[in-house]
């Protein structure tokens, strides 16, 4: 999406309210909606959209939307069933439910109350290191050694064709006179007895 909007200059001065009005929009539509990038060029602002919502990685609802968790399996029915033959009270079934989801639930609230911000803290550090370590150290020098072993290959090739491939091919004419004779077992016994005296 691109709009164009003038400039407020002498010559557009009776329509500077409506332009500003446009750009108000165009601030609410960037703080809420999505990411902008505005380039200033004689006369025009060009307003471009970029691609992607600020929070289209962040969802209140779906917490899991890669499924990075689905062996995780605690409801009550995951972890305690009873078989046809053999029931508890239907009162004492009710009210183990209710203390096993309550005591489940208030434990992780507060668990992730105290140690949640702390680890979340760690692991944005964390990988922060790693992005930076793979962005500006392990990829730079892999495409160094490409580079360098590039080089390396195309001298090695040339090497390698000027003094190894004649012999190579040298050999490969004496070996490829060699015939070989395949015979079965059966026929060989059969010439071993001819020789017999």
């Amino acid at each position: 999406m691109t709009l164009s909007l003038p400039l407020l200059t002498q010559a557009n001065k009776r329509r500077g309210c409506e332009t500003l009005k446009i750009m108000l929009v165009v601030h609410i539509y960037q703080t809420f909606v999505c990411e902008f990038k505005m380039s200033v060029s004689a006369g025009t602002t060009r307003i471009i959209t970029m691609e992607g919502n600020l929070n289209s990685s962040f969802d209140m609802d779906q917490r899991d939307p890669n499924n990075l968790n689905n062996h995780l399996q605690v409801q009550w029915s995951d972890v305690i069933g009873e078989p046809e033959s053999i029931r508890s009270n239907d009162c004492i079934w009710n009210c183990s439910y209710k203390c096993y989801r309550g005591t489940k639930n208030c434990c992780y609230q507060t668990i992730t109350l105290i140690f949640a911000p702390l680890v979340a803290f760690c692991m944005g550090l964390q990988f922060a290191c790693l992005a930076f370590q793979h962005i500006w150290c392990y990829v730079p020098c892999i495409r160094c050694l490409k580079i360098n072993c590039s080089v390396v290959r195309d001298v090695s090739t040339i090497i390698l064709q000027a003094l190894c491939a004649p012999w190579i091919e040298t050999c490969g004419h004496c070996l490829s006179r060699i015939k070989v004779r395949y015979q079965r077992i059966s026929d060989l016994q059969q010439e071993e007895d001819l020789m017999t005296v």
